[in-house]
């Protein structure tokens, strides 16, 4: 079934920061230093991260199929009830 997975909080801050914070920060500073470049490449970058976004999604996929088989039933109701979450919190939060 399924396993216990423990990490620390400060390895899931330190993982945060590389995949999230520090991209963020470095493509701030670039378009800070170099903002011609910046607008040039712009479309081009957000054209790769989606083809490595979508890679990154079907290799997981990929390699967690049959475990996705066996789930699928909590899977669909988790996503759904997050979207319906989602697009209720700003539906009746709008006017705050």
């Amino acid at each position: 079934m399924l396993k216990l997975v423990n990490i620390s909080f400060w390895e899931m801050v330190r993982l945060v920061f590389f995949t999230i914070a520090l991209p963020l920060l470095m493509g701030y500073l670039f378009k800070l230093k170099w903002p011609a470049t910046a607008s040039r490449v712009e479309k081009p970058v957000r054209y790769i991260s989606f083809f490595i976004l979508i890679a990154i999604i079907a290799i997981a996929f990929a390699n967690n199929y049959r475990l996705f088989l066996r789930y699928y039933h909590y899977i669909l109701t988790l996503v759904l009830l997050h979207n319906a979450l989602a697009l209720g919190t700003g539906y009746f939060l709008a006017d705050l």
